[in-house]
């Protein structure tokens, strides 16, 4: 079919210019139903310009901002169907009495009173015809080639839905087959003639129509629904991607194999729970705060998530200049009006006077402790480092907060704290107990801890390991077939570490709920699987990618824990809560250090074991089998 060069650039203008187009026609529309009203009362086509330009320009002066506070000039007219209709019979409810008013009792020379009748009658047919007759050409000549289709369905037919399937019909490339939505009330029934499906039948569904691509076009889908959809899709080898934006589809920066993958990560999140207001911005709106590590992976988007909630000053602390020259980058990036000053420091917490010289200096309000070492199989060798950086830093940093009156200090602890097998652990568990310690002791700034487990996207996570795999056509190597480990996003559990700063009092340790643990071997066969791969095993030996068991590393456990003892006890937060645990007096604490302030650098490994283990009697070092 010949398509028609004009048709496809008016639909492919940015939506300004589309705006600026359709006030245009509008703008004709008003002189020529002007003029027509004037023929029809005068039976005469003897009509000047004289005599219509005046009404005319009322009827400009009236309809154009009765369109814009209508919203009939963001309606996307292709797609809108009968929302339009209700966007008009706004505009002409008011536009009808005002003309009358102002054409009726407003004397104009030449022009016949009930012109102010006529005139609003034709203009709303003239007006609302051209829409339709815009989108019925529009819907014509982008009718696609039959042979380049993709079989398209769109999960969701709410609102958000039916726009998308209405924009997305009119694209060359998609072929819309069906909608998936569970509303009872919605199911065997058809939206402009798509049948809607329900989703527990997508994997059957999907082969019968020859799906090539599913689209996820709602909000409301919860994260067993959204399990569920991934699980079906990938036995149904369909890509599941989120629907793109009406406006994307309008303004041309729309392309079908850009859109957005459902990820693994989708997967693992939670139902979102909106945050506490009040919680995240109390010890940040004007407030000076530092943050260690600010390079890291926690400690990034930290920043990033401190720079909107009003801080007067950022301190940026961190040993790694590329770190720190990333994190300031991002920012500079997003730089605008009110961003707080932010003030980069290339410093190590093992550094006691450089730490107590900078915080003496910016005398922070909040202090959030990110800076460690955290991958356990490297700590694993070099375990004085990890005492030097996770502990000492930790105690270098507490101490000089507590001298400068810093008003909270948050330090951020790792499950493998409880019952550690690691170093790495064992050294977090130890600066859990040193702040703890404070509560006995008379001091101004609150030490919280908070505890969570692995953070989706941060340096050294498995998601990141197992994509490189199956990219490089694997293997996917997984430690032990029974290990878990709890998940949580990055955005979350900083969101959920802001506001736990605010919840916690002096000297408790706060966990974050992480859901529930996640089999490692069961989240890389998951991975396999959305990548649009099979698995390689004995069952399959043509699969295309194997997953690999390796052995458990040094230090690592099968499973991990975020409670040493005792029981929690919730926060008016659903997702934080108390650690009910045994905690000792900064007396007692310093007792048990002793044997701990002998280590250096020079100290070998088994001295630095040693040492932690007559700390923690809870630690239980890694022996090789």
């Amino acid at each position: 079919m010949t398509k028609v060069p004009l048709i496809f650039w008016l639909l492919t203008l940015p939506r300004f210019q589309k705006t600026l187009v359709a006030m245009t026609i509008d703008l004709a529309l008003c002189f020529i139903s002007v003029w027509a009203a004037m023929v029809l009362r005068t039976e005469s086509f003897q009509i000047s310009i004289g005599q219509i330009a005046v009404p005319a320009l009322i009827s400009v002066t009236l309809l154009y901002p009765l369109m814009f506070f209508f919203g009939v000039y963001s309606e996307i007219t292709r797609y809108s169907g009968t929302a339009i209709i209700v966007s008009f019979a706004k505009v002409f409810g008011v536009y009808v009495p005002g003309y009358v008013l102002l054409v009726t009792f407003v004397t104009i020379d030449g022009v016949p009173r009930s012109l102010g009748f006529l005139q609003p009658i034709l203009l709303g047919g003239l007006v609302i015809n051209a829409r339709f007759f815009v989108r019925g050409l529009a819907s014509y000549f982008t009718q696609g080639n039959q042979n380049s289709e993709k079989n398209v369905v769109v999960y969701g037919a709410g609102d958000i839905g039916r726009q998308i399937a209405n924009a997305v019909k009119q694209l060359p490339e998609i072929n819309l087959v069906g909608f998936f939505d569970k509303n009872p009330e919605l199911l065997n029934k058809k939206i402009n003639g798509i049948k809607v499906l329900d989703p527990r039948t997508l994997v059957e569904a999907s082969k019968a129509l020859n799906v090539q691509e599913i689209l996820l076009a709602t909000k409301v889908l919860t994260w067993q629904e959204k399990s569920d959809l991934i699980s079906s899709a990938a036995i149904a080898k369909v890509p599941v991607r989120y629907a793109p934006s009406v406006n994307a589809l309008l303004d041309g920066s729309f392309a079908v194999d850009q859109m957005k993958k459902l990820q693994i990560e989708d997967l693992l999140g939670r139902d979102p729970v909106k945050p506490d207001q009040s919680a995240l911005t109390q010890n940040i709106d004007g407030k000076v705060v530092l943050i260690s590590g600010a390079g890291g992976s926690i400690g990034s988007e930290l920043v990033l998530q401190l720079i909107n909630l009003r801080s007067k000053k950022l301190i940026l602390m961190d040993h790694s200049e590329f770190a720190l020259y990333s994190i300031v980058r991002k920012i500079n990036q997003h730089a605008c009006k009110g961003n707080p000053e932010v003030v980069p420091i290339l410093a190590s917490v093992c550094q006691k006077e450089k730490v107590e010289s900078i915080i003496s200096k910016y005398k922070p309000d909040t202090i959030f402790h990110a800076a460690a070492y955290k991958h356990v199989d490297i700590v694993e060798n070099n375990p004085f480092s990890g005492y030097e950086t996770n502990f000492l830093g930790t105690k270098h940093m507490a101490d000089a907060a507590a001298n400068s009156n810093v008003g909270v200090f948050i330090l951020i602890s790792s499950d493998k704290a409880v019952r550690s097998t690691n170093v790495m652990g064992a050294t977090k568990r130890l600066a859990e107990l040193y702040l703890q310690s404070f509560k006995s002791s008379t001091t101004k700034t609150k030490f919280v801890v908070v505890r969570f487990g692995n953070v989706l996207g941060s340096s050294g996570s498995v998601v990141p390991l197992f994509k490189s795999q199956i990219r490089n056509n694997g293997p996917v190597t997984v430690t032990h077939p029974d290990i878990q480990r709890f998940f949580m996003t990055i955005t979350e559990a900083v969101e959920l570490v802001i506001q736990a700063g605010v919840i916690a009092g002096h000297g408790e340790i706060l966990l974050l709920d992480m859901g529930e643990p996640v089999k490692i071997a069961s989240l890389a066969s998951e991975m396999i699987r959305l990548s649009g791969r099979t698995i390689k095993n004995q069952q399959n030996a043509d699969g295309d990618i194997e997953i690999v068991y390796t052995g458990l590393r040094p230090g690592e456990k099968l499973y991990e824990e975020l409670l040493v003892d005792g029981s929690t006890l919730a926060t008016h937060h659903p997702r934080i809560f108390r650690a009910n645990e045994t905690d000792q007096s900064l007396k007692t604490f310093e007792a048990n250090y002793n044997n701990l302030q002998s280590l250096n650098h020079k100290s070998a490994s088994n001295e630095v074991l040693a040492a932690l283990v007559q700390v923690l009697p809870e630690y239980t070092p890694f022996q090789e089998s």
